[in-house]
């Protein structure tokens, strides 16, 4: 693996990207329900995706690179799961929420791809 400087040179955060502006891109469509916080938080999961690999990338442990990258994973679980709630609110449609569970899977399968590269460097040590 060529050294990365920069958390936005990551494919997972590159992925973590795209899933959050395809989140706002429908939530946006969604303002008049923003008062009952499940867009709120819907857009909150996804960011966190985001944030928790950028948080993670300049930690000098890699148990805690690795502890940040995993928060991520579950914040994507996060958004996978709220995908079913608007689905069945019919606040997204089948398409969208499909469109949406492939980003978090390219996403997730990203991530978790880092998470096996820095667990073989933590136990090459």
């Amino acid at each position: 693996m060529a050294t990365v400087k920069n958390y936005t040179e990551l494919n997972c955060w590159k992925e973590s990207r795209l899933l959050v502006q395809l989140v706002y891109s429908y939530s946006n469509r969604l303002a008049e329900f923003k008062q009952f916080n499940l867009i709120n938080q819907f857009e909150r999961a996804a960011v966190s995706v985001m944030n928790n690999i950028a948080e993670g990338f300049d930690r000098l442990s890699l148990k805690e690179k690795i502890r940040f990258l995993n928060i991520s994973v579950s914040s994507a679980n996060e958004v996978d799961s709220m995908t079913y709630i608007l689905q069945d609110l019919q606040l997204l449609s089948e398409s969208e929420v499909m469109t949406i569970r492939e980003q978090v899977r390219i996403t997730k399968a990203r991530t978790l791809a880092f998470i096996v590269y820095l667990r073989s460097k933590l136990n090459t040590r």
